[in-house]
């Protein structure tokens, strides 16, 4: 009799489940308007096409944005894995300790170090600047103290554009030898790319003292002081290097154009027939004639008197 009762039971149970579960519910079944489901149908399709279009435009701007980027983030890659190399090469020469040759009684040969410092040259003569960039380091892993690789390094990060880390590497040769003018054209040089004339000026003042003969480093200082404006200054730097080199026509050429902006016309035409002399071949020689001849003529100091004292007519 029990198993005739228990379905009938399990029956009312379900009944009154559903009748439970549709009370609670029916609200919100009465609420329902079946009038706004083609809109909010329509509307939910709308937004969904703007979403497809702005994602379109954006796409479409995007795309050249990031095309330009790309070749910024391979430099940036290829800058941070060179200071990776160059932490690691640090953090190796103080790991480890230098090569030892049996054959220098425990020092290294100078020949070694040379050839090392060989490779790193051919590398950077033919562009490959991360590996005379790696040889580089690797000669100062060996020699510490080689001025030659510190001077090649700056080399390369000049041509980078890396300002900082070539000061650095050249401040640190001029520390190991403070004596080399080389050193000090090259802070020169890299000055005037930074645009900071004055310590160009100082540089290449420094380098000419330490290189009495050098007709360059004169020059450079005579082209600073011309942009420094200081004429007469200027002059006697080009001056200078005519006197050790008197048929150099660079010298004469940077003679004449600043006698020409300082009115010295007097200096301008015989450092002008000095250069026909040398170079007669010179495509600016008739341009230098032209231009002293327009200079106004300096007054002698006796003309200068008379003029003053003639009276005037009234």
């Amino acid at each position: 009799m029990l198993f005739n009762i228990f379905p009938v039971l399990l029956i009312f149970f379900s009944v009154a489940v559903i009748v439970i579960v549709v009370g609670r519910r029916l609200p919100e079944i009465v609420a329902l308007d079946l009038s706004e489901l083609p809109r909010a149908v329509s509307a939910a399709g709308k937004r969904a096409l703007l979403v497809r279009r702005l994602e379109d435009q954006l796409r479409a701007m995007l795309t050249p944005v990031a095309g330009k980027i790309a070749p910024l983030r391979q430099r940036l890659a290829e800058r941070t894995s060179a200071l990776y190399r160059r932490l690691m090469t640090l953090e190796a020469r103080y790991r480890n300790p230098l090569p030892q040759s049996q054959e220098e009684g425990g020092v290294v040969a100078v020949s070694d170090v040379d050839a090392l410092l060989a490779v790193a040259r051919a590398a950077e003569e033919e562009g490959k600047t991360v590996d005379a960039e790696r040889d580089y380091l690797g000669v100062i892993q060996v020699d510490h103290h080689n001025v030659a690789a510190y001077r090649g390094l700056a080399r390369l990060y000049v041509k980078d554009e890396n300002y900082n880390e070539a000061r650095q590497s050249l401040e640190f040769a001029r520390g190991l030898d403070a004596n080399n003018d080389a050193i000090y054209s090259e802070l020169a040089e890299l000055a005037v790319k930074e645009g900071k004339l004055e310590e160009a000026r100082l540089a290449y003042e420094q380098a000419a003292n330490l290189a009495p003969e050098s007709v360059a480093y004169r020059i450079g200082l005579g082209d600073i002081l011309l942009q420094l404006g200081e004429l007469p200054s200027a002059t006697g730097a080009f001056e200078e290097a005519v006197a050790i080199e008197s048929s150099n026509p660079r010298c004469l050429d940077r003679l004449i154009e600043v006698c020409i902006l300082g009115g010295n016309k007097r200096l301008a035409i015989s450092s002008l027939r000095q250069l026909k002399a040398v170079n007669p071949d010179n495509n600016k020689l008739s341009e230098f004639q032209e231009r002293i001849a327009a200079m106004p003529a300096k007054k002698s100091n006796r003309s200068r008197a008379v003029a003053q004292t003639t009276p005037t007519d009234e």
